[in-house]
């Protein structure tokens, strides 16, 4: 507040109209400059949210602008190494209900070691994949995990989840054909008296299998058969995948009726 003193106020007035180059304006004195406080906040305001954007920019950047991650980077890279050793690569897809079933397989093809070295087991659940590795480990099996989130131990032939998961077994296949690896399927519910690698491997053809039905009838059992990655063989399970997914729409809509 300017004190009463003519002089006091001439003086004051005098040093404000220097400061602020306003002779007109010594009735503001002693108040704030709105104009003057905008101005100096407004560049201040700027500065603090370039710092703040570019934080978080540096902190997500990875997630925005990286390469996309490859959820079957491990499968890819396992199943590499088994195919560059065996010239085929097994592969046996399971969960923590098919446990059981895969140890006594284990046990079965023992005495065919060739068979154990070439075949890698998907597991699609933590408890499978902890366990085989345990029950595993004196065989020297092959035993990843690719998360399955839906995972159940039982699945309704039909049912939403039951397509669901032979899609993700599905696409899996699709990655291992694109990566330019011969593969065969192969699932535990089987005794085998012997190797078959010799006698499929020799046998010509994109996909060699076996007839699940009682001829003249035809019908390629989905447990057992050699896939080798040709175009063909490609754009065939490129097709079952998509034909997998229509599956799945119509059973959703099928739910949606239901209830």
């Amino acid at each position: 507040r300017i004190g009463d003193d003519p002089e006091e106020q001439h003086s004051l007035s005098t040093k404000s109209a220097s400061l602020n180059g306003d002779n007109k304006n010594l009735s503001s004195l002693g108040r704030p400059n709105s104009t003057a406080w905008r101005w100096t906040l407004l560049p201040c305001g700027l500065l603090v949210g370039v710092i703040l954007y570019a934080s978080a920019l540096f902190a997500f950047a990875p997630l925005q602008f990286g390469s996309p991650v490859d959820k079957y980077a491990e499968l890819k890279n396992r199943a590499k190494e088994i195919h560059e050793e065996s010239k085929v690569l097994m592969v046996q897809f399971l969960s923590a209900g098919y446990l059981p079933l895969t140890k006594s397989w284990i046990c079965n093809v023992r005495k065919f070691p060739r068979v154990l070295k070439q075949t890698l087991f998907v597991a699609s659940d933590e408890e499978s994949y902890n366990m085989l590795r345990s029950f595993g480990k004196p065989h020297g099996i092959n035993v990843i995990y690719v998360p399955y989130p839906a995972m159940k131990k039982e699945m309704a032939f039909g049912s939403y989840e039951y397509y669901d998961y032979m899609l993700f077994r599905t696409s899996m296949i699709v990655e291992l054909l694109e990566a330019d690896l011969t593969t065969m399927i192969i699932e535990s519910d089987a005794v085998w008296t012997q190797d078959p690698t010799d006698v499929v491997m020799q046998t010509p053809g994109d996909i060699v299998g076996l007839n699940d039905q009682e001829p003249p009838h035809q019908q390629l059992c989905g447990g057992f058969q050699l896939i080798r990655p040709t175009k063909k063989s490609k754009v065939a399970w490129k097709k079952l995948r998509t034909k997998q997914e229509e599956a799945m729409v119509k059973c959703v809509g099928k739910i949606k009726e239901d209830h």
